[in-house]
């Protein structure tokens, strides 16, 4: 028997276990038929792999499904042998689960936002030449005060609106039996508790997760330690007056204030360090250009036989350096979401005062007039500032989204385009496209001019403003022209909302390409330094399965051929672990090399040179030279796939200029039409490439040495 075996990798998306190989077996299936009726029986199977051996540092074995295809060949005579085609699929997406229902898509909106420290972090490790250490520790220390600080003073806020809550059933005040000083003390032994608790628990196994909790455990000690302070000298001095100024809501009322502003601070703080990310990269855009200016001034003045050779930190591009783009939307996205979630809590609060209100009216008749609801004096007093960001933060989300939306258009209408520079700018660039960098970058500026005018522009009234002339001259009627617009810019923004509760699985699938992109880059350890290997606890899951599921269907099968289908960022996985160095290391290098017969390996909508490698090259360096041997690797690609086109090295300056059609890449690349990047297994026009040339044929002859 002459066998073939096929394994997929599917890509970035919502896959269900089975779904990628059915796709590929009946579109296999159906387009042999049309060319040969003649084959056998199909017939299905699953089994369950284990990602990893037993061993004292896995206990437990972490389990997952893979589904097998099976169809053979139906011979002219009996006379002849039957050939076998298995198809295997090496599935992952559970890794990245998708969320069920509107809270949780809210919820994992949040951990995307969070999420994109990973690949700032991620970006400026892999170009360690070119972001240089001044690169690294604003990064860092941007990535540390958001999760450190900012996220748990949020949240830390959430938890003293949840205790307020008590107001309801137990009146706050200085006499009655529960205090000021109780509430707070509660409130921080939870919070130290609830962050002590998770930052130790399996659920916190990576880097950020682990700061997040920590800081909000710290963020514990200190309301603990600001209540037990709260009678004393220095609490008196902090807070400005005494108790009887404002009765029971005095040291609450302090506490918050001093929370606020203390975020306030921290706002500051990390806008200025995104400022100082486009500052350095800027520096370094001008240092590279005299370092080129001065190569070509020596390069002119050497003989050809001294030439200058240049080594592949200076011929890197610039644009490598992501990091201000991604720093930058990670805090124009947090900025929208935590104001739009604290004016819409108003809201509820708002709303949900009224009916407590009604019921306090209702039961205490003649003892006087209700009791207002507690939290809403809270946030009528304190949440200005957040008010006043949602009107900048609005402002950022129009030109943001109004970006997305001329590079769609334009790439809709250019999409046939040959000029280089528009391809780039509109066609193949949709995720980390740059001009949607620059519009991330832009309104981070925006909204720290925002965050100024709203701490220093005296809310509207010159004679509080304590930003200069000028700029209190520009401030206040942005000031008033926000306030004139409140009403507009709240039902815009919950509109947004509703949208996005009423519509809930389709942005949760759109949120799955950017998830499972940052599920990728998800680290374990801090590691200021640049040794990047062994750190990425997600990666090393993805690809140990590949490993598992094309090792055992060598062992079990011994096929005479094998071909390797994957798709989007499963083409990732796949080069990844058919590097030859990787590929010695799991030790499939011994077991591929067995196969007697054609490898092949097929890539679609592959993001591997023009994405992972130029943004992420120290950890996805790759040649065509560093793919294990024998295999013939083909690319089908869609000219408006905004994720994966061509594999080129281009960002090898040690290789000669290259373009698509050089045969010196060592890849063939062939252009399907258009069509996006969904869809490939199923596209008749990618099969009918595939069967071109043979690259693809569902049974192979059986190979003669």
């Amino acid at each position: 028997m002459n066998k073939h075996l096929v394994i997929v990798v599917h890509g970035i998306g919502e896959q269900v276990a089975g779904e990628t190989v059915d796709e590929l077996s009946t579109a296999a299936i159906t387009r042999h038929a049309a060319i040969d009726p003649k084959h056998g029986k199909i017939s299905s199977s699953e089994i369950s792999l284990a990602e990893t051996d037993h061993s004292e540092e896995n206990c437990n074995l972490k389990l997952f499904p893979c589904h097998i295809r099976r169809v053979d060949s139906r011979p002219a005579d009996s006379t002849q042998d039957i050939d076998e085609t298995v198809f295997a699929e090496v599935y992952w997406a559970d890794l990245s689960p998708a969320p069920k229902g509107p809270i949780w898509t809210f919820i994992d909106l949040l951990r995307l936002i969070l999420g994109l420290g990973y690949l700032a972090l991620d970006n400026v490790h892999n170009n360690p030449a070119k972001a240089g250490r001044f690169g690294k520790l604003t990064v860092h220390a941007f990535t540390w005060l958001f999760y450190v600080l900012i996220a748990p003073l949020n949240a830390l806020l959430l938890i003293g609106a949840g205790f307020l809550l008590v107001d309801i059933v137990q009146p706050l005040s200085t006499t009655g039996k529960m205090t000021p000083q109780n509430l707070l003390v509660l409130m921080g032994a939870f919070t130290f508790l609830a962050g002590i608790v998770m930052q130790s628990t399996a659920y916190c196994s990576t880097y950020l997760l682990r700061l997040f909790w920590r800081g909000l455990a710290f963020l514990g000690v200190l309301t603990i330690i600001a209540a037990l302070l709260s009678n004393s000298a220095l609490g008196t001095s902090i807070c400005g007056g005494t108790p009887a100024g404002t009765g029971d809501l005095f040291y609450v009322s302090c506490f918050i204030s001093v929370t606020v502003q203390g975020l306030g601070a921290v706002w500051i703080t990390t806008i200025a360090l995104s400022f100082l990310m486009i500052v350095g990269v800027l520096i370094g855009f001008v240092q590279r250009f005299i370092n080129w200016l001065l190569m070509k001034i020596r390069q002119r003045n050497h003989s050809a036989g001294n030439a200058v050779v240049k080594d592949r930190a200076t011929g890197a591009n610039l644009r490598q350096l992501i990091y201000p783009g991604v720093s930058a939307a990670m805090l124009v996205l947090w900025m929208i979401f935590s104001s739009a979630f604290w004016v819409g809590l108003q809201k509820l609060v708002e709303q949900s005062t009224k009916t407590v209100m009604t019921f306090q009216a209702r039961d205490m008749e003649a003892a006087g007039p209700p009791r207002p609801f507690l939290l809403e004096r809270i946030f009528n007093d304190h949440l200005d500032q957040a008010l006043g960001t949602l009107g900048f933060a609005a402002i950022a989300l129009v030109v943001i989204l109004g970006t997305i939306g001329l590079v769609v258009f334009f790439r809709r209408i250019l999409r046939n385009t040959t000029g280089s520079l528009l391809r780039k700018l509109f066609v193949e660039r949709l995720i980390l496209n740059l001009l949607l960098d620059i519009a991330f970058i832009a309104s981070s500026l925006l909204l720290m001019l925002g965050v100024l005018i709203l701490l220093f522009g005296g809310a509207g009234d010159p004679a509080q403003c304590s930003l200069g002339a000028y700029l209190c001259d520009v401030a206040i009627p942005w000031t008033q022209v926000l306030d004139t617009y409140y009403g507009t810019i709240l039902m815009g923004v919950l509109g947004v909302a509703a949208l996005i509760y009423y519509f809930s699985e389709f942005v949760g699938s759109a949120l799955g390409i950017a998830r499972d992109i940052i599920a990728y880059s998800i680290r374990d350890r801090c590691n200021f330094t640049d040794t990047l290997e062994n750190n990425y606890p997600q990666r090393a899951r993805i690809e140990a399965r590949f490993s598992r599921v094309v090792g055992y269907m060598l062992e079990t099968e011994n096929p005479q051929h094998l071909t390797i289908f994957a798709h989007s960022q499963g083409t990732v996985v796949a080069t990844r672990n058919l590097r030859k160095d990787q590929a010695a290391k799991t030790g499939l290098m011994k077991k591929i090399k067995k196969i007697t017969g054609e490898k092949h390996l097929i890539t679609m909508g592959a993001p591997v040179t023009h994405i992972y490698l130029q943004y992420f090259s120290a950890s996805f360096w790759i040649t065509r030279a560093d793919i294990l041997p024998d295999f013939k690797w083909h690319n089908i690609y869609r000219k408006d796939d905004f994720v994966g086109t061509t594999i080129d090295f281009l960002h090898d300056p040690t290789l000669p200029d290259q373009n698509t059609n050089d045969p010196e890449t060592g890849v063939d690349n062939q252009p399907v039409g258009f069509g996006g990047h969904t869809g490939y297994f199923t596209d008749y026009l990618v099969w009918r490439q595939l069967l071109l040339k043979n690259r693809f044929r569902l049974f192979r002859k059986s190979h003669v040495p």
